[in-house]
């Protein structure tokens, strides 16, 4: 009984202690393999391994939500843009004001564009998938909502 015990307390106090039930930022030099995956996880994309995370905002309320900024490799573009083509747009999109955006770092515009999506994945929510140049860069614009 006192082994069950402390495996029970155990358990709860490392699940306390995930990052994902708190909100949290991550920058190039944190962004790491975990949210990534759960990037993946949740867009339904299959990233490029050598993608560059640059910034990543995750807020846990009872619906959680994320935005990412991510650098993707010339090389993979096509792989990345096909992908996006593939999703099937949703045709019921929810009109967002700017504090969707969470960010500062967030375009307020989207500009030179070269893909966009709007889709509804049943298990996760609305992602919002932009591929764009950047200054000399293609970035991956990518935002998570459940409304």
């Amino acid at each position: 009984m006192k082994k069950t015990i402390l495996t029970c307390i155990l358990f709860f106090t490392f699940l306390g202690c995930s990052r994902w039930y708190e909100e949290f930022e991550l920058n190039e030099n944190s962004f790491d393999s975990d949210a990534m995956q759960y990037i993946e996880e949740i867009s339904g994309l299959d990233l490029p391994e050598n993608a560059n995370g640059l910034k990543f905002y995750y807020k846990p309320p009872i619906d959680p939500c994320f935005i990412a900024k991510i650098e993707i490799a010339a090389t993979d573009k096509q792989t990345i843009e096909k992908q996006i083509k593939g999703f099937k747009a949703y045709d019921s999109v929810p009109v967002l004001g700017r504090e969707w955006n969470f960010r500062d770092w967030w375009p307020e515009k989207i500009d030179n564009e070269i893909v966009s999506k709007i889709y509804y994945r049943e298990d996760s929510g609305y992602i919002f998938a932009y591929l764009i140049k950047e200054k000399e860069q293609l970035i991956l614009y990518l935002k998570h909502i459940t409304i």
